[in-house]
């Protein structure tokens, strides 16, 4: 599949699309045409995208590759009585990594991470926390295990890292 991104400003994208191994993430700067090209599964697949520079995700800079039929878990629960209500735990990514920084009144913290298999490369990124109360204790530099929901783009579980 070949993507095509147009910027028109000369603000810096860093567009990702996790969930195909390996991650595709193309990053470019300025105005003009970006192009990158990558396999999908051979099954109708919705693949989830986001620009991951800060404030970029928020203001909208998200959305859905559908690729054949798309994922039936895509078209909501609303169309599949049976889908079950919530995340199931093998729809957890679990990852490890050091934090960075933490805006507790925000729900946000910064996480240089290993790569977190079969979802993202190993990367500092910005993510959002629910429920942001897990993270009033936590301090930059601390190790820290957590578990994303790519539905919900955010970490539903993080602690600091016993192991350590």
């Amino acid at each position: 599949m070949e993507l095509v991104f147009a910027n028109s400003d000369d603000v810096r994208h860093a567009l990702m699309i996790p969930g195909l191994n390996p991650m595709v993430s193309v990053e470019f700067t300025g105005p003009g045409l970006q192009r990158t090209t990558f396999l999908t599964p051979d099954e109708d697949i919705t693949l989830e995208f986001h620009c991951h520079v800060e404030t970029h995700e928020k203001m909208g800079m998200v959305g859905r590759i559908i690729v054949g039929g798309g994922s039936p878990e895509a078209h909501g629960p609303e169309h599949d009585e049976t889908a079950p209500h919530g995340p199931a735990p093998s729809e957890l990514f679990e990852g490890v990594g050091t934090l960075v920084s933490v805006d507790a009144r925000r729900g946000r913290v910064v996480i240089d991470h290993e790569e977190i298999e079969g979802f993202m490369g190993a990367m500092t990124m910005s993510f959002s926390v629910e429920p942001r109360e897990q993270i009033i204790d936590l301090s930059p530099g601390a190790k820290v295990r957590f578990a994303i929901d790519p539905d919900a783009r955010a970490i539903v579980s993080i602690a600091e890292d016993s192991a350590e």
